[in-house]
Formats: C-alpha cells, structure tokens, sequence
C-alpha cells in the first residue's frame, strides 16, 4: 500500500493520500472500520484478489462530502479461471521486553463457473506495553507527574468474506462480511508525583489500574454492480449494515495495599444502515454521476462508576440517533480529448435527535447542506491537471457528542458537546502529474467553525472539553516523486508535504493559549524503497521524519521513524515465503506538549526499541491455478486510475 502514489501511513495505524485521511472503500463501497481493523484487514487481504486500486484525491460527491478525508478504492478480480487455492501464514514479534505479538491466518478462495467467493479468517495478540510520561504544568508553579507503565496482550479475532455471482451480461452480485472482535486484560501502573511551590519535596501516589478491554464489529454489504467497462450506463447499488461496540471495565487501585477505590464499566454501541446508489450515464461528450444516499445511524452510551464502598453507581446515559439524506449530481462535459469541465453539487439533509438521560436533557436539530463544485481537467502526453473549488461538510461524531464526563486518569477526563456544529469548508485545488508520474499538488482551504478538545482547569483538574472553537485556514503543497533503477529491480518513492496553518478567527469564548503565535508551519517527508535482489528475495523499507512543530496549540518534536523488512521465496513454485520485519528501529520517543491559557500539558511515550518480527506463508492452489496467472501486486502508475 506504501508504494502507491502519494500514500503514507500514519502514526494510528490508519493511511493518509497527499496528507488527507484516507477512507478505504472495497468495490464503491465503504468501509465503516476504525483505522486499527482497516489495517488488519489489509493485511489479510492478498494482493492475488486485487485488479486496480483507485486513488480519489478530489471527490466529486460520489464518496462522501467529508472534504478532510481522501478514498482509496480498492477493486478486486472476477473475471478469473476455475480452481481454488489456498495460504496459511504464521508469526509471531519480540521486543526488548519480551513477546511484542503472535498472529495467524487462512485464506481460501475458488472460482465455479459464475460463482467467486473468497474468505480471510486471521488473528493476533499483541503486546500493550508502552511507557508514557504526561505531566501537567500550570502558571501558579502547582504540577501534576504521571509516569506510567502499561502492559498485557491484547488478541483480535478477524474474519472477512466475499461472494460475488457474475451474470451473463457481466454484472454482478456481491456480499460482503467482515467481522472484528477483540478483547484484552490491561494493566497500568501509575506513580503520580503533584509539586506545590510551598513545599519543599513532593506528593507521591503509587496507583493502578486494571482494564478489560471488548470492541467488537459486525458489518455486511449486499451490493448490485453494472461495472464501469459498459461506459453509456454503470454503477452500483448496495445496502450495507455495520453493528459495533466498545465496552471498557476498569478498577482503580491505591498501592502497596492494593485496595480498590473506585471502578468504571464504560459501554457504546450503534447501529449504522446504508442505502446507497451511485450511477454513471455518458451520452458522447456528456458524462452524468449522480446518486442517492440514506443513512439511518444510532448509538447508546452508558458510563457506570463507582466509589468506594458505595452500592449504587454514578450513571451517566446517553442515546442518539441520525438520518443522513443526500443526493449528488455531477456533469462531465469534454470540450476535447485534453480537456474536460465538471460541475455539480451534493445536498445532504441531516435530523438528529439526542436524549441525555443523565440530566433530563433532550435536542432534535435539523440542518441542510449544499456542497457545490467546479474543476477542470487537462491531459496531455506529459503532464496533467486539475484546477478547480469543492466545497464539504464534516460531521462532529457522536462519541464527542456525549455529555458526560470520561475519565483518562486521576488528573485528566474528558467532556463531550450535544450542541456542537458541523465544519463548514472550501478549498481551492492546482493539481499537477508531471511526465506521467511526479505528482505536485496546490491546495487552499479555508475550514470554518472547527470542533475539537479544549484544554480547561475545573478545581485542580484538567477536562478536555468538546466545542467549536475558530476558524482554520491553511496552504498545503505535496510532492511525490516516484523512481524506478537497475530495470526496475530498485523502485520505491520519496515524499515531502508542506502546510502552512493560519488562526485567523476564534469562537464561543475559546481563549488562546498566552503567547502563542497564530500561524505556523507542518512538514513531514516519507521515503519508500523495495529492492528485488533475486526473483525470490526482496528488500524494503520505509522512512518517516517529522521535523518539530511549534503549533499554536501544541508544539511537537521531531520524530523519526524507520523500519525495513526482507522476504524470500522457497520451493519450486516460490509458494513458501518467509518475511523477517524490523519496526521502530531508531527507537524515537513520541513528544508533545499542548498548550491553555498560560499553562500547558507535556506527553511523551518512549520507544520500545527495535520490534522483530517473523513469519511465514504458504500458498498452494489446485485445478487451473487461480492465482499462477496473476503475479503479486506491485503498484505502478499504469495500474492506478484517478
């Protein structure tokens, strides 16, 4: 995934294209699952399956109005020869600590006829541990020191399957499950150390925490596809259906004694409902995409906590729910082969409806939306572009639409905001592909009425409090440069993204933080290289640097991260692979400090040192050979439709 074109991965497991989130869909269809599980799946997924993988840097309304995220739509093969095969793969990683994670999974996939159908079962345990300090400073000289250490495995159970019935005019049928369940007995012990100036030594508390951990997902997609080769009129439509939890049991311990005096049962869960067509009609130069899209999503929260010896909990409930409408439609008109003029809209209706049982407090609000865009496409021989506005929308999600208050630790909890609004935001696009592969883009945005967590002080503790707080408005340039030596047995890219962020207005009250300055500047630089040393071995690796950045509310340090990896093929077929990965090689710790009113906050988590892990897959298929035609993907441009 890293060698695509202007892909990175980032620091939770998720991906970013050209610096944006990047949403992943499988067939036109998305896929409603955290960053965490995404990942997982990929990492089920083969490369045997895939037929093109589509890189949408600027939606034209048929994805989403979210103008913060990106889509990569990921499209798999059907049109393959009869047979099956299968691959196990086994692993397992180590650390200076000890066991880092063990992992396992079976794939199994055959063609019959019009029938396809393919399925991942996969799991993991992986290691917790990770040292943290998070320390908070404030003007009067008073501080709070939490220096933690947390440990314990964490297993995962992944299953994903898909079946897909070809007709006899070439459409198809398709059903898609994916399921995700994890859980894990966490342990965190926490030595707080709180410094007054009118005291010469400290207070010191040795606590701990003991923490069951359950999220699980259960999603399913039953989708009607006119593929794209049937250029007058093509399309999708699909109804998907996403059921989720996280669940959270958490007891809290003064030390040596042990003596619990306080515990935490945390539970949210929602249901997601997706009814969605997306069509495509081309009369000669004229080109139509339009569609419909229906969501019905609701969630329920509730937060039990007890204090000592008491018998009856602290309850905080929360029940909410929404219905998303929208309808898009977008015009193509091609003055020439070179040159082509989109311009459309998307209106999006949304009614929610809140109920904080807690407080007796209830709110039904109704708001619609009109996101209107305009871009112009050239292509040439050498060189490619897109100039243009599109305008979005961002939701606030749920989870930071509760009201009641969540604990982090002693000293800091966080609140949401039933009364926050959507984002509102405009950008201005100069997209540029030089000789068919160095990728430059230009964007200006302006993001209006930004959420997010605001640092306050309630009676000597720190609430992370959920609001719109200003307006943002930034410049960004990315480069990628592709390359590709020695016949392409060296081939890899080399990434660099510039931002320029301005603060030019505030809301509802937020203060900024003393002496901070309004304006700054984010810059990251990635860099991938694969080698194929032999038909059988290869080498890569994948490096990141972020240079420090003095924000305006925080202020980060540089951080490199690197990891490389190599893998060789045994047995005639090459059909045995053994992968030998090192992450975290430079052992860099992650440091923050975030800034309110004159005070701030400073977290670092350390390294854990170089990670090892080893694994082994094998393949074996029968019949025709499914998969002997199809080589492991490796990305090129040609292979990339945008």
């Amino acid at each position: 995934m890293k060698l695509l074109p202007g892909v990175t991965k980032s620091s939770d497991g998720g991906y970013k294209l050209f610096g944006k989130d990047a949403v992943f869909y499988i067939n036109g269809v998305k896929q409603n699952i955290t960053a965490e599980s995404m990942e997982a799946f990929l990492a089920s997924l083969p490369a045997d399956v895939l037929s093109q993988v589509e890189l949408v840097t600027i939606n034209t309304g048929k994805y989403s109005s979210d103008i913060n995220t990106s889509v990569i739509n990921i499209k798999t093969k059907t049109n393959m020869p009869e047979g099956y095969t299968h691959s196990l793969t086994a692993g397992a990683g180590v650390f200076d600590q000890g066991l880092e994670s063990v992992s396992g999974s079976y794939f199994y996939m055959v063609k019959k006829n019009r029938w396809l159908f393919y399925n991942t079962l996969s799991a993991s345990s992986d290691n917790n541990y990770k040292f943290s300090e998070d320390s908070v400073f404030y003007s009067t000289g008073h501080s709070d020191v939490n220096n933690t250490t947390n440990g314990g495995m964490y297993p995962s159970v992944r299953y994903n399957a898909k079946l897909t019935y070809t007709f006899a005019n070439d459409n198809q049928l398709d059903l898609g499950v994916y399921i995700y369940d994890d859980f894990g007995h966490l342990k965190t012990d926490l030595t707080n150390r709180t410094y007054s100036p009118d005291t010469s030594s400290p207070t010191t508390k040795d606590l701990k925490y003991k923490i069951f951990e359950n999220d699980d997902l259960w999603s399913g997609t039953l989708s009607y596809i006119i593929p794209n080769t049937k250029e007058h009129f093509n399309g999708n439509v699909s109804y998907s259906l996403v059921y989720g939890g996280l669940r959270t049991d958490n007891d809290y311990y003064n030390m040596p004694e042990e003596k619990k005096y306080e515990s935490s049962e945390l539970k949210m869960t929602g249901w997601m409902h997706t009814w969605a067509a997306d069509l495509v009609s081309k009369f000669n130069r004229l080109k139509f995409e339009y569609g419909i899209n229906e969501q019905y999503n609701c969630m329920n929260d509730k937060a039990d906590y007890t204090y000592g010896d008491a018998q009856q909990p602290d309850r905080n409930s929360f029940w909410g729910r929404e219905i998303v409408s929208s309808v898009y439609l977008y015009s193509y008109y091609s003055f020439s082969p070179h040159f082509t003029i989109v311009g459309g809209a998307r209106v999006s209706n949304t009614d929610f409806k809140l109920d904080y049982k807690t407080e007796n407090y209830s709110d039904n609000e109704n708001y619609t939306d009109i996101t209107p865009a305009l871009l112009c496409f050239f292509t040439s021989e050498n060189y490619n572009t897109t100039i243009g506005f599109k305008s979005g929308v961002n939701r606030p999600k749920y989870e930071n639409m509760i009201p009641g208050p969540r604990k982090i630790n002693e000293n800091l909890w966080t609140q949401g905001n039933p009364d926050v609004e959507p984002q509102n935001a405009y950008l201005l696009y100069f997209s540029n592909t030089l000789f068919k592969y160095i990728y430059l883009n230009f964007r200006y945005g302006y993001f209006k009425n930004t959420s997010g967590y605001v640092y306050n002080n309630r009676d000597g503790v720190l609430f992370m409090d959920y609001m719109n707080y200003c307006d943002i408005e930034n410049y960004s340039t990315n480069l990628t440069l592709p390359f590709r030596f020695l016949d392409g047995k060296i081939y890899g890219q080399l990434m660099g993204s510039w931002t320029y962020v301005d603060y030019p207005k505030f809301l509802n009250g937020f203060v900024p933080p003393v002496g901070r300055e309004k304006n700054y500047w984010i810059t990251s630089y990635d860099l991938t290289l694969s080698y194929d040393i032999t038909d059988r071995l290869n080498f890569n690796s994948y490096l990141e640097y972020k240079p420090k950045c003095d924000g305006f509310e925080a202020k980060t340090y540089d951080r490199t991260d690197f990891e490389a990896g190599i893998n060789y093929r045994f047995l005639k077929n090459k059909n045995l692979i053994l992968y030998f990965n090192v992450t975290d090689i430079l052992d860099t710790d992650n440091e923050r400090e975030m800034f309110f009113v004159d005070n701030f906050r400073s977290k670092t988590v350390c390294g854990n040192g170089p990670v090892f892990s080893l694994s082994l897959k094998l393949k074996f298929d029968k019949g025709q050979k499914v998969t002997d035609e199809y080589e492991d993907y490796i990305p090129d441009v040609s292979r990339i439709a945008k």
